[in-house]
């Protein structure tokens, strides 16, 4: 199979053209949407790739949808159907998908798993369960991609370690920063045709790596800055100045990142910014909406980052009353917190005459002002 002919040549539609029994229509942002000349094909792909998943992704669950009657000239209908069939399959349907553990194994210290595959890090010789190796072999992968040599060079590096971002003595929080493009999905399931919905896949594939790069290019610039200003402890891994900023996924409209307490509103600001500037097919700006959670650096992560999803969800609820507006919300969390984000802020900033108002802000286009740039919320912050 070429995986690239979908890409390369977003108008060839093969099945139109040859006897071929196989075709990408597209595969991105976790999805894939593929064509089979035969009913029975599909099943038998459904069937043998899922196999492959247990072995190659255990823990991965798949939800699929087969349509039979899918005609290319009434598209945009046809592939509607697809999604609302695959949302019903999600919620009916959970696999077991992780290996059974026995009262005998040991836990695995990333997932609680049983621990059953020997690996050895930077922290020494364990065993883990299969999911956390298989976790860790792909983010090896993808790690190339993200350290971007021509813009970072011999010079600086990025870190596995959380606790090399930036903070210094008594600064000791990180920001939990999540990104999510606006109506994305929405602009998905308005194409008409599959060249169309093709060029809005590789369109939102390359604007969002060229985000990132401008991003590191930024970052960078700010290194002389944060290297010299007292507070910051920038640290070295061999001969590379590591940047108080560590990628955590960077896949299609969806970005996590963390970085120190101090620059994550700063930053997470900045990243929609560089968004905001770019257009999608059709001439659309793209916006985006973010969460930033700050916490401290031994915080759980996982709490962190639901937290930093629940801001991002409050701030793509203004932009979604406001279409093509960037918004960005964020909470500063002293000390432990296990509730939603609605009833933190309502047992925490209550007043007698009632709730403070807090965010989202909205993030100005150039040559506009915004919400987060006016005076008294900047001094709020």
């Amino acid at each position: 199979v070429d995986f690239q002919t979908w890409r390369n040549d977003q108008e060839l539609i093969l099945l139109e053209k040859n006897n071929t029994d196989f075709e990408i229509g597209y595969i991105g942002g976790g999805n894939a949407l593929l064509f089979f000349r035969e009913k029975e094909k599909a099943r038998e792909f459904v069937k043998n790739w899922t196999t492959d998943l247990l072995i190659e992704a255990p823990g991965l669950n798949f939800a699929f949808a087969l349509d039979s009657t899918f005609e290319f000239n009434d598209f945009q209908n046809c592939l509607k159907r697809l999604f609302e069939t695959l949302k019903e399959n999600k919620s009916r349907y959970f696999p077991l998908t992780s290996p059974l553990k026995h009262g005998i194994t040991a836990d695995c210290p990333f997932s609680g798993g049983a621990a059953e595959v020997f690996f050895e890090d930077a922290d020494g010789k364990r065993y883990i369960s299969s999911i956390s190796h298989k976790k860790f072999e792909n983010a090896a992968k993808k790690n190339n991609r993200l350290l971007v040599e021509d813009i970072l060079g011999d010079k600086y590096t990025l870190t596995n370690n959380i606790e090399k971002l930036g903070q210094g003595p008594g600064k000791n929080h990180i920001a939990v920063v999540h990104i999510d493009g606006n109506m994305i999905g929405k602009q998905f399931m308005d194409c008409t045709t599959l060249p169309e919905i093709r060029k809005l896949s590789v369109c939102v594939d390359e604007v969002m790596y060229k985000v990132y790069r401008e991003f590191l290019g930024f970052l960078v610039k700010q290194m002389d800055f944060l290297t010299k200003e007292p507070g910051f402890n920038i640290q070295n891994e061999g001969n590379k100045t590591i940047l108080p900023f560590r990628p955590i996924l960077i896949e299609g409209d969806d970005i996590t990142f963390l970085t120190d307490g101090r620059l994550g509103v700063c930053f997470a600001k900045k990243y929609l910014e560089l968004m905001s500037c770019k257009t999608l097919p059709k001439g659309a700006r793209l916006s985006a909406s973010a969460g930033v959670a700050i916490a401290g650096t031994k915080y759980p992560f996982y709490r962190c980052y639901t937290l930093a999803e629940e801001l991002c969800s409050a701030a793509k609820r203004e932009a979604r009353e406001k279409p093509g507006t960037s918004w960005l919300d964020f909470h500063v969390a002293y000390g432990g917190f296990s509730s939603s984000l609605e009833e933190i802020r309502k047992a925490n900033y209550s007043i007698n005459e009632g709730q403070l108002n807090f965010g989202p802000y909205l993030i100005p286009q150039e040559g506009e002002n915004g919400d987060f740039d006016n005076e008294k919320n900047i001094k709020h912050l």
